[in-house]
């Protein structure tokens, strides 16, 4: 399992999926990040995660996603949208995923 980053600004949907996520895979690759810290981006570029999963649409989250794709060429972004009930894969596709099963296959599949 490569490690999982998930760019939060603490919100109680990011930590149960955090949580969750915890279930299926060990504790130590899932690192959640204040993505409204300034160090934010070094933060994740130090976690060198093979996934770095967004839940928020906030504006500092996308410019962060921005300098994350220039910087880790081979992050794989995953942007979470519980209000469509999907996950879009950020670098290249979307993908419609109605349960947790299904993100952990998908993270399970790609590593």
């Amino acid at each position: 399992m490569s490690r999982v980053v998930i760019l939060t600004l603490h919100s109680l949907f990011v930590e149960g999926v955090a949580a969750r996520l915890r279930q299926h895979f060990p504790a130590n690759e899932i690192q959640a990040v204040d993505a409204g810290e300034p160090a934010a981006l070094s933060q994740v570029i130090v976690a060198k995660p093979a996934f770095v999963i967004l839940a928020e649409t906030d504006n500092d989250v996308e410019c962060l996603v921005s300098a994350l794709l220039n910087t880790l060429t081979t992050v794989t972004v995953l942007r979470l949208d519980p209000e469509h009930d999907h996950i879009q894969v950020v670098t290249s596709k979307q993908q419609t995923v109605g349960h947790l099963r299904e993100l952990v296959e998908m993270i399970g599949s790609i590593t």
